[in-house]
């Protein structure tokens, strides 16, 4: 009986394929829930914003997987990303944990009573209740908090780009 080869191989051994390849399939969730919600009617339009920024946010996820095995200058362009969507965390927050923020019982809402007293969890779930796109102009609106579609998906490209450039830097191609 032929014994089969060890499998040694694991994901904790190439953090940069991974990065990679989980970053790829994240973008590529956020660019098909965008077709989608362009191209959708009504309730599909709405059920896609919410995939939108959760693919948005495993997106960034994935990128973080090179930063946390200090692939140098992923962490600076994640950094960068986030300047440029800072909401998106709290977006993605407000999706995921709808219950709190549609009680007025969400971070962002305890945040906001806790520096107006007058605020009641009442007024402050009112502001947060709207997830929804907006085919008019093109738009993701997440309680308070907007995402131009076409703008974000060239941050993500942009950061796509960035990351999978400092994943090959150093590294000799197959032809080399």
């Amino acid at each position: 009986m032929t014994q089969e080869p060890a499998d040694d191989w694991s994901p904790a051994k190439h953090l940069d394929a991974i990065t990679s390849s989980q970053m790829q399939w994240w973008q590529w969730a956020a660019l098909q829930t965008a077709v989608r919600m362009r191209d959708g009617h009504g309730p599909v339009q709405q059920v896609d914003a919410r995939f939108w920024i959760i693919s948005l946010h495993m997106f960034r996820e994935a990128a973080l997987i090179g930063a946390d095995a200090e692939i140098p200058g992923i962490r600076a362009a994640i950094d960068h990303f986030d300047a440029q969507l800072p909401t998106l965390a709290i977006a993605r927050h407000i999706v995921v944990h709808s219950r709190q923020y549609l009680a007025g019982r969400g971070n962002e809402q305890k945040a906001m009573m806790k520096s107006d007293p007058a605020l009641i969890a009442d007024d402050v779930a009112k502001q947060f209740v709207h997830i929804s796109y907006n085919p008019a102009v093109d738009q993701v609106r997440v309680g308070l908090y907007v995402f131009a579609v076409e703008d974000t998906m060239e941050k993500v490209g942009a950061l796509q780009l960035t990351v999978y450039g400092r994943l090959r830097a150093g590294k000799p191609g197959p032809s080399e």
